[in-house]
């Protein structure tokens, strides 16, 4: 395994801080709300039949971590991960994953599926919930394209990427601050691709800024869109929170061959050793549930939980 991410928690900003000329956020119209595959299949029961749908793991068949083994290629920090079946750390269902962070003492955990040989345009809907006294993340929910499809996250962090070998993109909730008191996070896409300027990936920010909440459960959705051919600058990428369309960015040249395929999805709760060192011994917690794969957008549950 390649999984090199941890120096590009502290200098990821550093393309946007450096003048990266940024694609200008896409004013087109993209579906929202209850416009996606989910609305068909109240409480997603059925959606895993969907002839669009590649993945769903709502984590009802795994008892134990163990159990995950069958349904993901990888797992990362498995003692940070568990089966969560308290009700009100469950979204849907009877069961959720539960991830953990204890500062100084370990990097969280992470779930990785492979989707072999990979996609042009794929989805990644799932709903979260951080604790109320959950602290911080340096790294979060991953799409990735790399060649060969591999069964493990392939970053190589602070390393422009060939676009005939790989590109990626993380949305995750991110500050600059070492706990959530001192900065609320905000939601935005670092993202790996060919074209962007050296250093440590490409932060897009939406305009109004997005905030992530703790206590609650969100729904969050975002789509990464591979260009067309190697000559058009097609690609896109986009997120929702709740149905909401946040951010959107199109004329994107995410690859140089069209035998690169979108082939991973990193669904991980990760934080930096080093960004630990000064803080108390606390164990920061969250919640995934009702995680879709799909190659069109897929929407919150319908006839939500009440």
């Amino acid at each position: 395994m390649r999984l090199s991410i941890a120096c590009c928690a502290v200098l990821f900003p550093l393309a946007a801080v450096l003048g990266a000329e940024l694609p200008v956020a896409s004013t087109k119209p993209l579906p929202e709300g209850d416009q996606g595959l989910a609305a068909k299949y109240p409480k997603d029961e059925g959606l895993d039949k969907d002839p669009n749908v590649i993945f769903v793991d709502g984590f009802e068949s795994a008892a134990t971590t163990g159990d995950l083994k069958k349904r993901w290629q990888t797992i990362q920090g498995g003692e940070q991960i568990s089966i969560e079946e308290t009700q009100d750390n469950v979204a849907n269902g009877k069961r959720s994953l539960q991830i953990t962070n204890t500062t100084r003492k370990d990097s969280g955990g992470a779930l990785f599926k492979q989707m072999k040989p990979g996609f042009d345009t794929v989805h990644a809907r799932y709903y979260v919930k951080f604790a109320e006294d959950f602290q911080q993340l340096n790294h979060f929910t991953w799409l990735m394209a790399e060649k060969g499809a591999p069964a493990s996250p392939m970053i190589q962090a602070g390393t422009v990427p060939n676009g005939a070998q790989r590109f990626s993109t993380g949305l995750e909730p991110w500050s600059w601050k070492n706990t959530w008191d001192e900065d609320k996070p905000k939601w935005n896409f670092y993202s790996y691709w060919q074209k962007m300027k050296p250093g440590y990936g490409t932060v897009f920010k939406p305009k109004p800024a997005c905030f992530a909440e703790r206590g609650k459960w969100m729904c969050i959705e975002f789509m990464l869109k591979a260009n067309s051919a190697p000559d058009k600058n097609d690609g896109a990428q986009a997120f929702w929170v709740d149905g909401k369309l946040v951010g959107h960015w199109d004329s994107l040249t995410w690859r140089s061959t069209n035998d690169l395929k979108i082939s991973g999805f990193h669904l991980s709760f990760y934080r930096e050793r080093s960004k630990q060192r000064d803080l108390p011994r606390v164990t920061s917690k969250l919640w995934f549930d009702d995680v879709v794969l799909a190659t069109e957008y897929i929407g919150p549950r319908s006839a939500e939980k009440k």
